[in-house]
């Protein structure tokens, strides 16, 4: 809940020392519906799955430099 309803949006779950963002998962009514997504201290996005729930739905693997390395369905 935030300011008395399901929080929709993202929710920072770590930050590196230097402030950046090292995981946030992204909420909907107050459910686990959409994005997890995890980043290098650099601030670039090195892996992010979509999720519905507590299942996944596709997931993206990136190299430090932000390069899709590889990408799947479950």
């Amino acid at each position: 809940m935030y300011n008395g309803r399901l929080y929709t949006g993202y929710v920072i779950l770590d930050k590196f020392s230097n402030g950046n963002i090292d995981a946030e998962m992204e909420y909907n009514s107050g459910s686990h519906i959409g994005w997890k997504n995890e980043y290098n201290e650099a601030g670039i996005l090195i892996y992010s799955c979509y999720s519905v729930g507590p299942t996944t739905q596709e997931v993206y693997n990136y190299d430090d430099e932000g390069n899709l390395l590889d990408y799947y369905t479950l």
